[in-house]
């Protein structure tokens, strides 16, 4: 079954997924199936490449990218660095992985009080970023909470290896592509 998953899980249906659910992420009623088909998938996807925890940035957001869909260029990794109280990873990324040191608590009322638009502040914690090369069907919308809906795959994967993931810059709202 793994070896299904992992020939199946291509590019072109990486994007069909997004193309689908990203109208679906738009109306606020559909919230709960939305968020629970990506983590269903994230799920699924992380069993397949048999995800397991990290404990570094390093290899957390190397791991992140590999359960990216070929080709992975299309996931660059930016930078990895240790990150001081109250400093930013790179302002032009788009995917920051910071190794876990919150609560589960912290990291929901963190979750809910940040949207997708939001810079984060790093806590003394290793951080790595990367970028996402496609072209999301939220462009320009400027909904950030569909994006957030959406990234819930991401953060889903992220957290699977004992991770948390913050988006810097949305092209909901910035409508750049990276």
């Amino acid at each position: 079954m793994k070896a299904i998953l992992r020939v199946t899980y291509r590019l072109p249906v990486f994007l069909a997924v997004l193309w689908i659910m990203g109208p679906l992420a738009r109306i606020a009623a559909l919230e709960p199936l939305v968020l629970f088909c990506m983590r269903a998938l994230a799920g699924l996807v992380a069993w397949a490449h048999n995800a397991a925890p990290v404990n570094s940035a390093a290899f957390l957001i190397q791991e992140w990218q590999r359960m990216m869909p070929a080709p992975r260029s299309r996931f660059p990794i930016q930078d990895i660095s240790d990150a001081q109280s109250g400093s930013v990873v790179q302002s032009g990324s788009e995917v920051q992985s910071a190794s876990e040191e919150q609560s589960a608590s912290e990291e929901q009322s963190a979750s809910e009080e940040q949207s997708a638009s939001e810079e984060p502040v790093a806590r003394n914690e290793q951080v790595g970023a990367g970028e996402i090369h496609l072209h999301c069907p939220l462009r320009d919308s400027g909904d950030a909470r569909a994006c957030w809906r959406l990234m819930e795959f991401d953060r889903t994967l992220v957290a699977r290896m004992h991770g948390q993931l913050v988006v810097i810059d949305s092209q909901a709202t910035s409508g750049k592509s990276c």
